[in-house]
């Protein structure tokens, strides 16, 4: 039996990191690093070329890359 579930779901995990706020930024933005925090739960695709998400550039509040899969 398959079921679809409507509605949005938040769910909010906090730890305390033994390094620089910049270092564990630099780490989290890249795709390897959001796989390494996700991989049990989501992964993250990035178009060819794009390396790194940069919070200056990255519109807030709307979609910005889309899986195919």
């Amino acid at each position: 039996m398959h079921r679809q579930l409507g509605g949005k779901a938040q769910v909010e995990i906090s730890s305390v990191v033994g390094a620089p706020r910049e270092a564990v930024s630099a780490r989290v933005s890249t795709p390897e690093g959001v796989n390494g925090e996700l991989m049990s739960i989501a992964r993250m695709a990035m178009p060819r070329g794009m390396t790194a998400l940069d919070a200056a550039t990255v519109p807030i509040g709307t979609r910005g890359l889309e899986s195919a899969t």
